[in-house]
């Protein structure tokens, strides 16, 4: 099944930080043919693929990328699109990749999480997020792949979480905290058309390895 609406106040964490998916008013089936299916748009601003926001194309690769969005969100402690940075830091994956391309990802993280982590791993993390966002949906990984990958690695993350934020009920509620001060009306992210979103959706590039 292919949610269309991944974002932190979907993903609930029980007593034991087990992840679990919420609201799946937009979810539609996947199909094992890989086939795309054309539908209107719904969904959350900024968590929603290219291809989806210009055409409505749908593929199990679309909450790949909003997965990538998400990843990025924990990281950094910055929402998706805040228009209160500075213009090159408007939208998160547009900042990201910009670091990426200058050698300088490890620049992205929380400044809360400095001195708590582990570089090589927030990298893998932060590498794995933007290849979830890629441009071509066929680039990305599945999300099978993604969780091999990271069932290899210790759980640094998730500890630093937990050390850090408490026990919380959805990683929204953890992030929340880490969050600059912004209003509330600025925060609310709500669903739009696919012509409004055309109209804004910035150009995209895609990711190339260094």
């Amino acid at each position: 099944m292919i949610h269309r609406d991944i974002k932190p106040q979907n993903i609930l964490l029980d007593k034991d930080y087990n992840a679990k998916i919420a609201d799946f008013g937009l979810v539609r089936p996947a199909h094992t043919d890989d086939t795309l299916v054309t539908v209107n748009i719904g969904g959350t601003r900024g968590y929603f693929s290219p291809e989806y926001a210009t055409e409505g194309v749908v593929s199990e690769k679309l909450d790949v990328y909003s997965f990538g969005v998400v990843l990025l969100e924990i990281v950094s402690g910055r929402l998706c699109i805040n228009y209160r940075m500075t213009a090159e830091r408007i939208y998160l994956r547009a900042w990201a990749l910009a670091l990426y391309e200058d050698g300088n990802l490890l620049d992205l993280v929380d400044q809360d999480l400095i001195g708590a982590y582990n570089e090589e791993e927030v990298l893998l993390v932060l590498e794995t997020a933007l290849s979830c966002l890629q441009v071509d949906p066929k680039k990305r990984p599945t999300m099978s792949q993604v969780m091999h990958l990271f069932m290899k690695h210790a759980d640094v993350a998730m500890e630093i979480v937990k050390e850090l934020r408490g026990n919380r009920t959805s990683l929204e509620d953890i992030m929340e905290d880490r969050r600059p001060r912004i209003s509330r009306e600025s925060e609310e992210r709500t669903l739009i058309s696919s012509n409004q979103y055309r109209s804004q959706v910035m150009e995209l590039t895609e990711m190339h390895p260094r």
